[in-house]
């Protein structure tokens, strides 16, 4: 992974046209793109959607070879590692004892898998303590983790 030093960086405009020149006019594939501007290549064909160059990640040349390269398993396997790390910490946290309200001496975990409703309505809650921000920051967490697909 070492090789995608720009991965998550700021695109130039400089390095835009690259792409778009690459990609179009020297027919490079989207593995040779990702080596040449040591980005990913779903960082690559990310950027070539937002020009409109592809519709869909699928249509990308050298879509299919970038499925079966060492490469793809490589961030995969970074991506599976870092979704564990997010969930193992969310349980930890997951386990916290709340201080306060009708829920003291609850876990986040139990309130969170109990008690939706009081959850929700501590989302819409401007003013808080400390401890209830933290909690709702743990709600939010738990709430992405639970709606994107990736992570499940």
């Amino acid at each position: 992974m070492s090789t995608y030093t720009n991965r998550g960086g700021t695109w130039t405009a400089a390095e835009d046209a690259s792409l778009i020149n690459g990609y179009n006019l020297l027919q490079k594939d989207i593995m040779e793109l990702a080596e040449s501007h040591r980005r990913t290549p779903g960082g690559i064909m990310a950027r070539l959607q937002k020009h409109g160059i592809i519709q869909d990640t699928r249509e990308a040349r050298g879509y299919d070879t970038f499925l079966r390269s060492p490469e793809r398993q490589e961030i995969k396997e970074e991506r599976n590692i870092k979704t564990q790390d997010i969930k193992n910490r969310l349980a930890i946290e997951g386990n916290t004892t709340l201080m306060f309200g009708k829920f003291k001496g609850k876990t986040y975990m139990n309130v969170y898998n109990f008690n939706t409703l009081y959850c929700g309505w501590l989302l819409q809650q401007e003013d808080t303590t400390y401890e209830g921000l933290l909690f709702r920051q743990w709600i939010e967490k738990m709430d992405f983790i639970r709606k994107n697909r990736k992570f499940q």
